[in-house]
């Protein structure tokens, strides 16, 4: 997974995602200690985490879940499950909402507060939604189909 770049405690670090069906994140700072977080807090994260504007992340493991993490702590602030299947990459909205794709073909959209929207495209969903406008959300699903979702 594609790793993310953050500052912690004055020194630049990068969070990654590990490619084994280890239940953690890797995090690697650049005087070039590695160390693995959130070991067995979270599933295995085979997608790339996303980096807010503030000092968080949000990810998706294996399992369902969609973790919203602190950077500067590396702690999970809030755990939503979301499904019994992997997810995508999360896609974040302008307004903090996350829209996840599941392998269930459940596309979801949810907030701090709860699920905002769901609906069922028809197909498992690998890759990441892409927003094509305020208003209109891409679907790829491993069907082949685009759904456009507004």
């Amino acid at each position: 997974a594609k790793p993310i770049v953050f500052k912690k405690k004055n020194q630049w670090s990068l969070l990654y995602a590990s490619s084994e069906w280890e239940s953690c994140l890797m995090v690697v700072n650049f005087d070039g200690k590695i160390q693995k977080v959130l070991e067995y807090e979270i599933g295995p994260v085979h997608k790339d985490p996303i980096k807010l504007k503030d000092d968080f992340a949000v990810i998706t493991d294996s399992y369902g879940a969609l973790h919203k993490i602190e950077l500067s702590t590396l702690e999970i602030k809030s755990t939503r499950r979301l499904s019994s299947h992997p997810l995508s990459s999360p896609l974040v909205l302008t307004n903090g909402s996350s829209v996840v794709g599941s392998y269930d073909g459940s596309v979801r959209c949810v907030n701090d507060a709860g699920e905002v929207w769901d609906c069922l495209v028809g197909a498992a969903i690998y890759s990441t939604p892409v927003m094509l406008s305020a208003q209109l959300i891409l679907i790829c699903t491993t069907a082949g189909d685009l759904v456009i979702v507004d």
